[in-house]
């Protein structure tokens, strides 16, 4: 039995809808997030990169449950992680897919060719796309954005770096809506070599 949803009657693809998004709402949380510190960016990421972004796309997850928004990023400079490839791909829950849209609250919006540099976790399982038969076969890696929109900042041609696209359940503490570029590459050097230096001296004392 066919069940594309191009098929099912309109009132049936509302009540679709309603169902994925009740789903998703169980599935990443609450729409409102706590303001997350730079550190606690940098703590809770596996890898940190700047790039160019290529292309846009939205597609099905295998299961036809979920439709992502899929991000191609030409790689420029990696901060964290053990990154060796040019080019990485994003996966964002939510975009439109023939007639169908599925709406995620503080998701990153991504524009084609705008510079970013991303707070990321790699995808364990990205062999839930349909289409992208690259990313399913474990050729590209594949990420998402952690901290949501808070996990993406955009560089722009003054070198300012800058996000937006999230809504804070606190306005307690400082919220870094735009800085230079340059400023915020050396704040997040600082926190990976305290990090580091952190890690090597707990490890000098248990030894």
């Amino acid at each position: 039995m066919n069940t594309s949803l191009k098929f099912y009657p309109q009132s049936l693809k509302w009540i679709l809808i309603f169902c994925i998004c009740i789903f998703l709402a169980s599935s990443f949380s609450i729409a409102v997030m706590k303001m997350l510190s730079l550190h606690r960016l940098v703590s809770g990421s596996d890898t940190i990169l700047q790039g160019s972004v290529e292309s846009i796309h939205c597609e099905w997850s295998l299961d036809k449950r979920l439709i992502f928004t899929v991000v191609s990023v030409q790689v420029q400079e990696v901060f964290k992680g053990e990154f060796n490839g040019n080019e990485a791909i994003i996966q964002i829950p939510g975009g439109t897919v023939e007639d169908l849209s599925l709406a995620v609250s503080d998701m990153p919006e991504f524009g084609t060719d705008e510079t970013v540099l991303m707070f990321l976790n790699m995808i364990k399982n990205s062999a839930n796309l349909k289409n992208s038969s690259t990313v399913a076969q474990g050729f590209l890696p594949s990420f998402e954005v952690f901290g949501r929109s808070q996990g993406k900042f955009k560089i722009n041609f003054e070198n300012m770096a800058s996000r937006s696209g999230y809504t804070l359940l606190s306005k307690s503490g400082v919220q870094v809506e735009s800085l230079p570029f340059h400023e915020l590459k050396t704040r997040i050097q600082a926190i990976l070599q305290q990090d580091s230096d952190e890690k090597k001296i707990g490890y000098e004392g248990r030894h």
